[in-house]
């Protein structure tokens, strides 16, 4: 009745006010969210955080058991990956550029779908990619064993460390278990 940790029935508000402290933060880098959780579907209020260049908020109600409905949205930003690039596959300690993503997230809790776009502007790997703009369309369901996972991409002025410059190239990658398919195009 309301209490445990079994999804459909537990209950529970959240509240959480904060500041991060130590590497690369700022006076406004701050945690702020507020949820209800209660007969399968959390409500989130306020989901918002900044962290050095980084900034993400999200909001909605969102029904995770039967019947599934509603949704998160949420919306990534990151003026700047520099601070980043430790983290970062194929950056070498060393990127730039900002990103910017915003979707939702739906489903049941054992097939949990993100859909989304995300955006990049004057984007640099230290191990010598680079592209003045990407475009991306994203769809992916997980909880399985191998995730559902669909991406359309667009990179203009795309510089690869062994294969020279390309004007424009497009990716189309369809994960569909247990098919997998994906289409490179490039244009010099």
């Amino acid at each position: 009745d309301g209490r445990g940790f079994d999804p459909a029935t537990a209950n529970a508000r959240v509240s959480l006010g904060g500041r991060f402290t130590g590497w690369e933060t700022g006076a406004n880098d701050v945690v702020r969210a507020s949820a209800l959780v209660a007969g399968g579907a959390v409500s989130i209020d306020t989901l918002s955080m900044r962290l050095a260049t980084m900034t993400f908020a999200g909001a909605g109600r969102w029904q995770f058991v039967a019947p599934q409905q509603g949704a998160i949205t949420y919306e990534l930003a990151i003026s700047s990956l520099r601070p980043w690039a430790p983290y970062l596959p194929m950056a070498d300690s060393a990127a730039s550029g900002s990103l910017a993503s915003r979707g939702t997230v739906t489903g049941p809790l054992d097939a949990i779908r993100i859909a989304g776009t995300l955006s990049g502007e004057q984007l640099e790997l230290g191990t010598g990619w680079s592209a003045r703009d990407l475009e991306a369309e994203y769809d992916a369901t997980i909880g399985a064993a191998v995730p559902r996972v669909q991406l359309l991409a667009t990179a203009r002025e795309l510089g690869t460390p062994t294969a020279g410059t390309f004007f424009l190239i497009t990716a189309d990658m369809d994960l569909t278990p247990p098919a997998f398919a994906l289409e490179l195009s490039g244009l010099r």
